[in-house]
């Protein structure tokens, strides 16, 4: 991991005698749900603290790297912004990306142009494509990970004369391409999909979210069938790429299965 050098400045001493670097900034990284076999997907990292920073060295990792790191493989990073509505939005000196994209192991870095930025707001958008994966969890981490010849933690940087790092209160999280028919994006295709795919039956122009899973433009028994493979199946949200299936069938879902196809029927007859 790169150490940021950052030029000590008068900000640096005001900071430094007030206490305001005592704290670490926070990061919950969370569980993002992405639509399966898609490219150009965006997760956004936030930070929590206030503290006064004057620079940032990202590491993210996914799927503990991929193959070439001794990890699996997973959904690729096509692109990271740390600049465009981000704390560092109005304070930087440009941004520097050390990884090839795409990847499963990214390492950038930014500095501010003077002074400090509080640590708190938008951090970074990761770009990220799921084309290849549906029904699968990865590990998503931005710090504590050691593998191959990766290792990293994601810090912030001080404007002190040394340039000593902060290190971030990292909560690591998870990537999920979910199931096909899960149109609310919550992990599940239960009946709440199903009620959403019937509104929208038939109807053309639709996207994901109003139930076209095969994304041609519209909602058709096609997309139903889709749902109906997948109804009451879930994604396992866990370290390593896993799908978890109930054999179980939730009451109300089973109940709307045959009006569903009954009104199918009856509006393919029409």
């Amino acid at each position: 991991m790169r150490k940021l050098a950052l030029a000590a400045g008068a900000a640096a001493a005001v900071l430094l005698s007030s206490g305001a670097l005592a704290a670490n900034p926070s990061i919950v990284v969370g569980n993002d749900i992405l639509i399966p076999n898609t490219p150009n997907q965006t997760v956004q990292l936030m930070v929590t603290g206030g503290t006064q920073v004057a620079g940032l060295d990202l590491n993210v990792e996914i799927a503990s790297g991929g193959t070439v790191n001794g990890g699996t493989n997973g959904p690729k990073i096509t692109g990271v912004n740390l600049t465009s509505g981000t704390i560092f939005a109005g304070n930087n000196s440009g941004q520097q990306d050390f990884t090839a994209f795409p990847t499963q192991a990214y390492e950038g870095s930014i500095i501010t142009s003077s002074g400090s930025v509080a640590a708190s707001g938008l951090l970074a958008s990761l770009t990220i494509d799921t084309t290849g994966f549906t029904g699968q969890s990865f590990s998503l981490q931005l710090g504590g990970f050691s593998n191959g010849a990766v290792s990293g933690n994601t810090d912030f940087a001080t404007p002190d004369p040394n340039g000593n790092p902060i290190p971030a209160n990292i909560t690591n999280g998870h990537v999920v391409a979910t199931l096909q028919g899960d149109a609310n994006l919550d992990g599940n295709v239960n009946s709440a999909d199903l009620q959403v795919l019937l509104f929208n039956l038939n109807k053309t122009g639709t996207n994901w979210s109003s139930g076209d899973f095969n994304a041609d433009g519209q909602t058709n028994s096609a997309d139903l069938q889709i749902l109906l493979f997948n109804l009451n199946r879930s994604v396992t949200i866990s370290a390593d790429p896993a799908l978890s299936a109930s054999a179980v069938p939730e009451p109300l879902a089973a109940g709307l299965l045959l009006p569903a196809l009954a009104l199918l029927c009856s509006r393919r007859r029409k």
